[in-house]
This record gives C-alpha cells, sequence and structure tokens, in this order.
C-alpha cells in the first residue's frame, strides 16, 4: 500500500502525521478493502531519501516470520547508512556522515 500523504486543513507537516495517515490507509485500503489479516501486515515508515538494501524487506519479512508470537511486540531496525549521497554533500558533512555509518554498524554488536 503505497500512497502520498494528502495534508489535510489543519493538520501539522511532519513525520507522526505520515505515520499516523499510513496506518490509516493500510487500516482502510488492506484490511477493510483486501481483507488482509492485520497480524501479516508490516508496516515500514522511512524518509523519502532513504536508500534501502535490496534485500533488506526479505530479510525484514525473514526475521518477522521466525519471531513467533513476539513478532508484533518488536521493532525492526535496519542500520542506518549515510554514505548513498557522501559524495554531493560539503567535506565536514562526509566526515560526520562516515563517523555516524560505522559508529551504527559498531551496535551490532
Amino acid at each position: 500500500c503505497y500512497a502520498l500523504h494528502p495534508l489535510a486543513e489543519g493538520e501539522v507537516a511532519g513525520k507522526s502525521s505520515n505515520e499516523n495517515w499510513a496506518a490509516r490507509c493500510i487500516s482502510r485500503v488492506m484490511v477493510a478493502e483486501m481483507r488482509i489479516n492485520p497480524d501479516n501486515i508490516v508496516l515500514t515508515t522511512c524518509d523519502a531519501d532513504t536508500y534501502f538494501h535490496p534485500n533488506h524487506f526479505a530479510c525484514l519479512s525473514h526475521h518477522f516470520l521466525l519471531d513467533g508470537p513476539n513478532r508484533h511486540h518488536r521493532f525492526y531496525l535496519p542500520v542506518t547508512n549515510f554514505m548513498p549521497n557522501i559524495n554531493v554533500v560539503p567535506g565536514i558533512c562526509s566526515a560526520r556522515y562516515t563517523a555516524l555509518s560505522i559508529g551504527r554498524m559498531a551496535e551490532l554488536g
């Protein structure tokens, strides 16, 4: 269910309003119209400039299915990597993004 969030009058633009709208869209389209069991839906939200590894969603689905009864009480978070546009940002930003990316990978344990 991919859709763009049309901003309603009086609504504040932001991540939380986008995520709220996405959840309502899924409820309306996937659950009510398509009759998909909500227990089988994984909602992914991201920024417009997010790059996903080609196998990200296959890996996410794999772990979701293996987690059994705990799957609905977990957050599945990828490693944030700031490298895709490193050659087009100022040098100070490149250094910061490189350090952040290395730090995030180190958190994997």
